[in-house]
Order: C-alpha cells, then structure tokens, then sequence
C-alpha cells in the first residue's frame, strides 16, 4: 500500500493505491504413488504422463484403434477401501474404425484388481486397460 499526492487545479488530493498481489498456484506435477491424496482433487488435468507419452491439450495418445484427447477437464478422487483409490477424468475418444468421437472414462486405480483403464461411456463392454500413468500435471 502506497499514499500518494496529486495536486488538481491548485487543489491537493491525498489517495490510496492498493497492490493486488494474486497469487496463482502454478500447475503441480503428482507422482503416481500420490494421487491418492484427497487434498488434490478436485483440480483441472493439465496433462496425463505416461512412460514415453504425455496427454495434453492439442497432443492426443493412441492405444490400438483408439485416439485419446485431453480437453479441459476435472479430475475426481475416488476412495475405495483405503489404502486402494481411484481417479477418473473425462476424455474425447475416437476409434479408427467406427471415425466417431465420443466422451470416454479415463480411470486410474492403485489397485490390482481395477488398475487403469479406458472406458468409452456408451460401450461398457468396450473397457480395456491401459499402462498407468507415472504422473499427472493438475492446476487449481
């Protein structure tokens, strides 16, 4: 906070300027092993990295026939029976063969029995697994 003097037509004013300091947290990268921490979620996913791949905004990922896109999306914890958790974001799909877009389920689990998988939201029966991601890059 500063004061500041001005003087106007032979007239003296006395004024405030208050400093705005906004403090915006930058985009955090989270390990894998700590995705389970309930104080991170929910937060906007910046990027999904996986082991030689990294899914973003504009840089989709390919498993088999299908295309993986990131667009702005939130990110939510799911505890299951603690220590296992899950998260999931939404994410645009597109199979090679079928050539339409869809919105899929993109799960991650420190679980055995789920692990990580790819869901297509109209075709349950479609659900694969993929690797696990060794991060994510979250903003808030």
């Amino acid at each position: 906070m500063r004061t500041t003097s001005l003087i106007l037509a032979g007239v003296a004013a006395s004024f405030t300027v208050f400093a705005s300091s906004s403090s915006f947290a930058a985009p955090q990268v989270v390990p894998f092993e700590q995705l389970g921490n309930k104080s991170l979620y929910p937060a906007r996913v910046i990027a999904i990295n996986f082991a030689g791949n990294t899914l973003q905004n504009g840089s989709p990922v390919r498993w088999n026939a299908w295309t993986v896109s990131l667009e702005p999306g939130v990110a939510h914890l799911r505890l299951d029976a603690p220590p296992e958790w899950g998260m999931s974001v939404d994410v645009k799909c597109e199979n090679a063969v079928q050539g339409v877009a869809k919105t899929c389920t993109l799960s991650v689990s420190n679980s055995d029995v789920y692990g990580c998988n790819l869901a297509p939201n109209d075709e349950a029966s479609a659900t694969f697994r993929i690797d696990c991601p060794v991060s994510l890059t979250l903003d808030y």
